[in-house]
């Protein structure tokens, strides 16, 4: 929002770095005027009220919910606070009416604000009037001191709807005086100083050069005014798309089974009645490893998207004990399809407020007990959420007490068939006798768990006597008494007492004190000091199904802004459960206590039985102890009761740890401190009282793996509990002596320096540091000779130091928000660097000539780094197999030399502005199997060699707005397999097209532009998926198109008026087996059309505005394989008796309507010849011509329906 309509460039170049954007620039000088008293006096809402109306109204912004960004300048930043305030109002004012629809829309969709040069403490400068008032009249002094009076509340207001909402907010301040012109002559001053114009805000930015009236007036796209607002905007972006991204625990964390879930996902949602609009509960019962997570999982991914707001909570039996249900909710919650980042981030705002009225899908997954969803059920009770609200629970347990209301859904074990598909995947097909397999399939009663274990624990096992043997023991364990529970373990027990000592070892480390996915290479540093090899421990328990290696961000590093994906370990609660009791037997013993201040018999027990100098401790982990509860400790337990001198692990989470008092023991080899205030955040300590002091150091040297994790939200200066700026914020000076010190991992914002002989540590392989105030690395970094992988993500630090480039064992290096302008000369000295990623490095202009030398070099990320440019040794990495570079905005043209990346397999160039075109050698990248290019704004050709691609398998174009063609050369890629064209200008695609005899996956979706498709287009004999999606002026398919042999999916979004038929050939397709044909004007199908003699599934929806529905021709009839078909009318578009004829016709040819929808979906199935349509069409037909029926009398809760037979005719 600007002040006048001078800021043109807001309307024309933010729209040239976001084309899919909408910029609008409004004026208030008008309406300010209008409202202003005789006096000289203004009514600052009354403004409010006449720009929020024009914009929530006249251009309803807000409607889409796409990201809303705010800009203002100087009081223009005031106007912006006072339409957000006036716009919440409203919605209190209109909370029970239609009108609040918008209102809350364009709220909910404000991300971020940023302010030019606006005082935000309330403090306007009398100046302001004097420079002003010669284009702003109204700027009297008068105006300014009843302006003044407001600007508290303003910005109070506005302080409290940031929170509530959770925007962002971006401050730029002016560095240099304006000079002013007044009665009393001539006088300069900074009319808005840094700390008016940096308060509240989360990024601040001076710029240098800039006054006032300068600040928001950049005289180039490279100015740092503008700079700054395009990262701003590109934040709020990244921060969308991130948002976007599917929940690890939904899609990665679970095991797959390789047996299709679909029959199963259907009979839940029966259960769940979607139709219905009373609130349903389902709860998923059977014993643990029967598969109901990842059944629910399912039915979640597939339903959660029709919801307004959904939520899946993980292992709720576990997270309850330590977190409260809204917090679990607010942190895995979904908006419609998306993740919503807004509530998520935003804990001022109770989770239950925000779920009141809305229609809510709920999953608990492990629920055993009543009062972990008592709170769900009190809000069903009293019609808290929506209509259609759905809550779906998985338990071990079989009990009204535990879930009442509940419709049980009884999760079946796998059948004998899917039972010994499942075995046989993990134990590959074994040469024994089949009688045996069919044995111990069936003693795994069908539970998928049980099969994968004992299959991954037979895998190519020829002995007939272990199978005998296995046979015998799963009998045993399921004859032996116990819980249910306990037998499963029994035979699971199988698999882990095959193991080696070692790997059992391991085994019950990850069950107990590493179960919560800890970042594998420290805990690979901790086992190093023990083992040999735990590398292919791991690997064993991967092979017997007993873990898995998944890659995953850390909740600290999303806080932290990063989207590097850590090795982490996952496993299954079962497992983890049966290693828990295990371990609880075994000697030496890990002690896991997560209390939440009450009494904790773990620990006691820890107390009594240490006292009494018994057992030994191995592991010890504490999480979330409450101050109370330390003070206690501190009082009641003498400091020699925490020396424990076989303790290996220590892990303390969101600990108050100043009253534990704890001798480090000599045989630690992990430390490891989340959140640990009091001794990371008081203000009051100096640095040496860190938990590592230099007196520690002799009783640490056999430490291999420490890490120390501090809050981002609460380690910043001026924060509650934070450290001081004024101490000395260092690790200890001997920190090197630390001589077995394999993993460092330091996330902490106060860390200022570190030591100088930080690079004196012998063994270190692995350092992670992130930091906002270091500034510098020093000099002896560079004698870390062991160090294979580093993360530096340091805001402040400016130059990395030149013995940089003789970290000789050096592998993986990741730069993120780094404020260096270039790297070292010797950089390229790096011989064994294998992976390069920079993210964020915005003064990084160019990358070293040396870049070049780095010969082994086979992957990197090159991440909005706006200033960066590629050398022309850039060609010279000739390792290079996977490259990555978007959002590099002045990178404007690849080097000559690229295409001498000859062993380039993957290339992704994504958000590029300024790209024109690609270099005349990109056809010589010989090896390129992967390409994708998305928003590369500028790019109006492909070059003529790009035919030339001889791999090339998978292309991907995405958005590239200006590109009309596809060169001639294209039909050359004869090895490519998969195609997507997404929003380009392609008018056609060309002759040669009909060569590329590989393809088999082809996407056209949004091509506006296209008008035609070539005659060849039926040569593409290896075609299995077509997709064409809003290609709105394509009329028509080719006559070719039945000759697509291999075509065995297929999908049409049409839209397009004159697209009325399919061409004669279309009957042709003889491996057609799922045809989608959606928003179509089709007036027939072809006469061929009985010819797809294997289509099996078909759906078939018109457009708005069609009248009439497509012929069917009698060859219908002889469709003998569809079993699925679905018909979508829009309602009132077609006359009842057009529509009944119709269906009558389907009936003839042996179909009935087995379900109607007031939305006009209708759902046919294959019967026998004339069978009589009962219930849902002819109920449905009565409703549209006014007939009253009574059926579904639905109960309260339970969904259980009783129902009244009544008879219905035509």
């Amino acid at each position: 929002m600007t002040p006048n309509q001078s800021q043109s460039w807001i309307t024309t170049w933010l729209v040239e770095k976001f084309p899919q954007s909408r910029v609008l620039s409004v004026s208030y000088d008008t309406s300010i005027t209008e409202n202003t008293a005789k006096d000289g006096s203004i009514d600052l809402p009354a403004v409010a009220v006449s720009l929020a109306t024009f914009l929530i109204e006249g251009e309803s912004v807000g409607d889409t919910q796409c990201p809303i960004v705010l800009i203002g300048h100087s009081l223009g930043g005031l106007v912006v606070k006072e339409i957000c305030s006036h716009a919440e109002r409203l919605s209190r004012t209109y909370s029970e009416s239609p009108r609040v629809v918008p209102i809350k829309k364009f709220l909910n969709s404000v991300k971020g604000t940023f302010f030019y040069a606006t005082p935000n403490g309330g403090s306007l400068q009398r100046e302001l009037a004097a420079i002003l008032s010669s284009t702003e009249p109204f700027l009297t002094p008068k105006y300014l001191e009843s302006l003044n009076e407001d600007t508290g509340r303003i910005n109070e207001d506005f302080a409290k709807l940031r929170r509530k909402y959770g925007w962002k907010t971006y401050g730029v301040g002016e560095a240099d005086e304006t000079v002013i012109s007044g009665v009393q002559g001539t006088s300069s001053v900074v009319l808005v100083d840094e700390g008016e114009a940096s308060l509240d805000m989360d990024m601040f930015s001076k710029i240098l050069g800039t006054n006032h009236l300068s600040i928001c007036q950049p005289q180039e796209r490279t100015s740092e005014s503008f700079r700054c607002l395009v990262d701003f905007v590109m934040h709020i972006v990244n921060d969308q798309e991130d948002a976007e991204s599917e929940d690890f625990l939904l899609h990665c964390g679970l095991p797959e089974h390789g047996v299709s879930l679909e029959g199963r996902v259907e009979r839940v949602m029966e259960q769940l009645q979607l139709r219905e609009a009373h609130p349903v509960l389902v709860a998923l019962v059977g014993m643990g490893g029967i598969g109901k997570t990842t059944l629910a999982r399912a039915v979640f991914i597939e339903i959660h998207a029709s919801f307004e707001y959904s939520s899946f909570i993980y292992n709720a039996r576990e997270a309850l004990r330590l977190r409260d249900l809204d917090a679990l909710i607010r942190e895995n919650l979904y908006k419609g399809e998306k993740k919503d980042v807004r509530t998520s981030s935003n804990q001022s705002v109770s989770v239950w407020k925000t779920l009141k009225g809305k229609k809510v899908l709920l999953v608990m997954d492990d629920v055993d007990a009543r009062e972990q969803i008592s709170i769900v059920l009190s809000m069903i009770d009293s019609n808290w959420f929506g209509k259609g609200t759905r809550v779906i629970a998985t338990s071990r347990v079989r009990n009204e007490d535990v879930l009442p209301d509940f419709i049980n859904y009884d999760v079946r074990g796998l059948t004998q068939e899917e039972s010994r598909m499942l075995f046989c995947s993990h134990a590959e097909n074994p040469e024994v006798p089949d009688e045996l397999v069919n044995k111990v399939v069936a003693q795994c009663g069908g539970l998928p768990l049980t099969l994968e274990i004992v299959g991954a624990y037979l895998r190519r096992e020829t002995n007939v006597a272990v199978w005998e043997e296995t046979i015998n023991r799963l009998q045993r364990a399921e004859s032996a008494s116990g819980s249910v529970d306990d037998r499963l373990w029994n035979k699971l027990k199988l698999c882990y007492e095959s193991l080696e000592n070692m790997e059992q070892e391991m085994f019950l480390d990850l069950a107990t004190i590493f179960y919560d996915h800890h970042d594998l290479e420290l805990l690979k540093a901790a086992w190093k000091r023990s083992m040999k090899a735990p590398e292919v421990g791991l690997k064993n328990l991967v092979d017997r199904c007993l873990i898995r290696i998944v890659h995953q961000a850390t909740k600290n590093d999303i806080d932290c802004g990063l989207i590097l994906q850590r090795e982490r370990v996952w496993m299954h609660a079962q497992l983890r459960d049966m290693g828990q009791v295990i371990a609880a037997h075994s000697r030496p013993r890990i002690l896991v206590s997560t209390s939440l201040g009450q009494e904790d018999p773990a620990l006691n027990n820890l107390i009594t039985t240490n006292a009494k100098g018994e057992p030994m401790i191995k592991g010890l982990k504490v999480s979330y102890v409450e101050n109370r509860r330390c003070r206690e400790l501190r009082t009641n337990i003498p400091a020699s009761c925490f020396y424990l001198p076989d303790l290996r692990y220590l892990v303390l989470e969101n600990v108050d740890i100043s009253g534990f008092i704890v001798k480090f023991s000599s045989s630690l080899a992990l430390l490891s401190l989340h959140h640990c205030r009091r001794v990371l955040h008081s203000s009051s300590m100096s640095w040496h009282n860190w938990p590592i002091r230099d007196t520690d150091l002799a009783s640490l040297a056999n430490l291999a793996a420490l890490e120390i994790c501090t809050d981002p939200k609460i380690d910043r200066p001026g924060s509650p509990g934070s450290i001081s700026s004024s101490s000395k914020s260092t690790l200890p000076t001997g920190f090197h002596k630390l001589a077995q010190l394999r993993v460092l991992l330091l996330r902490s914002s106060a860390v200022k320096e570190l030591p100088p002989k930080f690079g004196c540590l012998p063994r270190l392989e692995y350092l992670d540091l992130r930091t906002r105030e270091l500034a510098a690395l020093p000099e002896s970094f560079g004698q870390l000779t062991t160090l294979e992988r580093l993360c530096l993500q340091c805001r402040a630090l400016q130059k990395l130091p030149a013995t940089f480039g003789e970290l000789a064992s050096l592998r993986v290096l990741e730069l993120h928000s780094l404020t260096v302008d270039e790297l070292p000369d010797n950089f390229g000295r790096l011989q064994n660097l294998r992976k390069l990623d920079i993210y964020s490095c915005q003064k990084l202009f160019s990358l070293p000539d040396s870049i070049g030398e780095l010969t082994g070099l086979e992957s990197m990320v090159l991440s909005s780094c706006n200033q960066l440019t590629l050398p022309e040794s850039f060609g010279q990495l000739q390792g290079l197999k996977d490259l990555e570079i978007r959002y590099c905005e002045r990178l404007k043209e690849l080097p000559g030399c690229f295409g001498q990346l000859h062993a380039l397999h993957t290339l992704k160039l994504l958000h590029f502005y300024e790209l024109a075109k690609l270099p005349s050698s990109f056809g010589q990248l010989s090896s390129l199997q992967d390409l994708e290019m998305t928003q590369c704004l500028g790019l109006r050709k492909l070059p003529d060699s790009f035919g030339e691609l001889r791999s090339l398998r998978k292309f991907k174009i995405v958005e590239c707005y200006d590109l009309s063609a596809l060169p001639a050369s294209f039909g050359q890629l004869l090895t490519l397999q998969s195609l997507t064209i997404h929003r380009c200008q392609l008018r056609t695609l060309p002759e040669s097209f009909g060569r590329l005899k590989s393809l088999q996956t082809l996407k056209l979706e949004k091509l506006p532009s296209l008008r035609s498709l070539p005659e060849t287009f039926g040569h593409l004999w290896a075609m299995k998926t077509l997709t064409i999606h809003q290609c709105e002026n394509l009329p028509c398919l080719p006559v070719s198109f039945g000759h697509l042999r291999g075509l065995q999916r297929l999908e049409m979004e049409l839209q397009s008026r004159t697209f009325t038929k399919l061409p004669d050939s279309f009957g042709r397709l003889p491996a057609l087996q799922t045809l989608k044909i959606l928003s179509c004007h089709l007036q027939a199908l072809p006469e061929t059309f009985g010819g797809l003699s294997m289509l099996e599934k078909m759906r078939i929806s018109l457009s708005k505005g069609v009248k009439a529905l497509p012929d069917i021709p009698d060859s219908f009839e002889q469709l003998e394989a569809l079993q699925d078909l679905v018909v979508e009318v829009p309602p009132k578009a077609v006359a009842m008796d057009v529509l009944s004829g119709w269906l009558e016709k389907l009936e003839d040819m042996g179909w009935i309507c087995t379900r109607g929808s007031e939305e006009g979906v209708y759902a046919f199935a294959k019967v026998s010849r004339h069978t009589p349509s009962v219930f849902d069409f002819a109920h449905y037909m009565h409703k549209r011509r006014g007939v009253e029926c009574v059926c579904a009398a639905p109960s309260k809760h339970s969904g259980r329906q009783s129902r009244e037979r009544a008879e219905f005719g035509l």
